[in-house]
């Protein structure tokens, strides 16, 4: 009894105390050990789902309680309100369901790209939607200041003329730390659809997110759909340190934006997006009439059919320490950014781009601009004998969304690392200061910003690619590696450990025996592999020095 009242009272202490809320534990009745630590009273909740169906228990839920749900596949039958009378409700996921703080939620690198990501939850709680369009919803509608949806993995859902199939997001709600995938929106001729996967209607913050896989399609001659992946709209909307990849656009007409659509001075800032298609223009990013923000972002990969295969700027924008790679129309040729008549671009500063990529339809680019850089190459990996190459960690090949049809093009997009070898050529090239804007002073990963003099280009510092988020958390983590001015400590050892460090090639620096706390030295900057035996235990690990 004496522990089940302790647990209680650590997890109490967890939560923002808040008049008339309460904790929601939510588990799938087949799960017969989650929240059995909670006793429970009219503070604390354990709610069991016999049928999956996650709307049937709405009811148990009010205004800004917080909900924990156990990992577990959950039916979602009709739209999840997080508005008035449960305004402000924050619903988290990724629980094994013996935690007590959010902190304890396992990471883990499901998709093998050599990066430990935040939405990467080793106990995966899925919101599952209707893929038929008979009935049709969209799964999450956040209408309210202080919704929050953390740690979910939003998938296979189909809406029919409606906005954000996935999520919908005003009134500064929050989406973080979440995946969308497997969302379609589908559009009749009068009803163009902004979102499949999410969309941000004036104002509110996807952090840490992946969406990949969703489709917004209108086949109507006349039809227009805005935004695959997102449609982000509003000065004070943002979409930061998040992945956006394989999305697409489909119309018979106006088909903009692959992977996100801006609008309205929305901003994305610190996020990777690659391998998106239109069918018109703008694959990885369109840049709408009233104009957006583009700040360290990596825009690789995508392709517009007619424009724009990396972004298309519509309107007055910004674009700061970004790189434009690899990104073509349908006819294959260099197509990195496209400045249409109605707009141009209002500073476009320290961005690398891919040789004979830049197309201005009427010379619009703002003859004032603060400065850029012109990078020339088409080369990803190799040594070239002129001009300078990005060398991220590992590239896809092929430009555009992939398909299950093709053998190894889906996996070859999920496993792509566009983290920053050392010789690569985007390291030091940005700047660390904007004009009327605060910079983030951390990258995709939340490692500082910058490891050197200047920002690098583009999403990852040099080394984020390698190491993924700050704590690599693992269950069964034994040893610890910590990067000092000296070289590299090792904790964790109980008696001697064989410790042999490997540069990014895979060549063998450096092996040492090592006691609990010693150091082994290194000189040269950079990013290597450490691997650490002692007896049994063996353990790999990636660090920057």
């Amino acid at each position: 009894m004496k522990k089940h009242l302790l647990a209680s009272l650590m997890i109490a202490m967890a939560f923002t105390n808040q008049l008339d809320a309460k904790n929601v534990y939510v588990k799938l009745s087949s799960d017969t050990e989650a929240w059995s630590h909670i006793t429970q009273d009219e503070n604390n909740v354990v709610v069991e789902i016999t049928d999956g169906k996650f709307n049937g228990i709405l009811s148990n839920i009010a205004a800004k309680d917080r909900v924990w749900v156990a990992k577990g596949i959950y039916q979602v039958t009709g739209s999840i309100n997080l508005n008035e009378d449960r305004a402000g409700v924050q619903i988290y996921g990724g629980f094994k369901g013996n935690e007590t703080a959010l902190e304890q939620r396992i990471l883990k690198d499901q998709d093998e790209n050599g990066i430990v990501e935040p939405w990467e939850f080793e106990y995966e709680t899925q919101f599952q939607g209707n893929t038929d369009t008979d009935p049709s919803y969209r799964i999450f509608t956040m209408n309210a200041e202080g919704d929050v949806v953390d740690g979910i993995t939003i998938c296979d859902n189909t809406n029919v003329n409606d906005h954000g199939a996935g999520a919908y997001l005003k009134n500064n709600a929050v989406l973080s730390n979440c995946i969308v995938r497997n969302i379609k929106a589908e559009a009749s001729k009068n009803s163009a659809v902004n979102g499949a996967g999410v969309f941000v209607d004036g104002a509110g913050l996807v952090k840490s997110c992946l969406i990949e896989n969703c489709t917004n399609q209108n086949d109507d001659s006349d039809g227009s759909s805005y935004g695959g992946g997102i449609n982000i709209q509003g000065n004070k909307s943002v979409i930061s340190n998040s992945v956006i990849r394989n999305n697409q656009v489909v119309s018979g007409k106006n088909a903009f934006g692959g992977g996100i659509f801006l609008n309205n001075s929305a901003v994305a800032e610190n996020c990777v997006i690659y391998n998106n298609s239109s069918v018109f223009r703008g694959g990885g990013v369109y840049i709408h009439n009233n104009g957006g923000k583009l700040i360290n972002t990596t825009v690789v990969k995508n392709m517009g059919a007619k424009a724009g295969g990396g972004v298309f700027s519509n309107g007055n924008s910004t674009i700061y320490n970004s790189v434009f790679w690899g990104n073509v129309n349908e006819q294959g040729n260099a197509n990195n950014l496209n400045l249409n008549q109605a707009g141009y671009v209002e500073t476009f500063a320290y961005c690398g781009i891919q040789g004979a990529g830049i197309w201005m339809e009427n010379k619009n680019l703002n003859t004032n601009p603060t400065s850029y850089q012109l990078i020339e190459s088409n080369d990803f990996t190799e040594e070239v004998t002129e001009g300078l190459a990005p060398r991220f960690i590992c590239p896809t090949v092929e430009a555009g969304i992939g398909y299950e049809f093709l053998e190894g093009t889906l996996e070859a997009i999920a496993k792509a690392n566009w983290g920053l070898l050392n010789a690569s050529d985007l390291v030091d090239k940005g700047v660390n200061t904007i004009p009327d804007y605060t910079i983030a002073t951390t990258d995709i990963c939340g490692n500082a910003r910058p490891m050197g003099q200047k920002y690098d280009l583009g999403a990852y510092e040099l080394g984020s690619g390698a190491t993924g988020i700050t704590t690599n958390q693992k269950e069964q983590s034994r040893f610890t590696l910590v990067a000092n001015s000296n070289g590299v400590t090792v904790y964790g050892i109980e008696g001697l450990a064989k410790v042999n460090v490997y540069n990014t090639s895979g060549a063998l620096v450096k092996s040492v025996q090592l006691g609990n706390g010693e150091t082994i030295s290194l000189i040269e900057r950079g990013v290597y592999f450490l691997s650490v035996s002692e007896g049994e235990t063996s353990q790999s690990g990636k660090i920057l020095f």
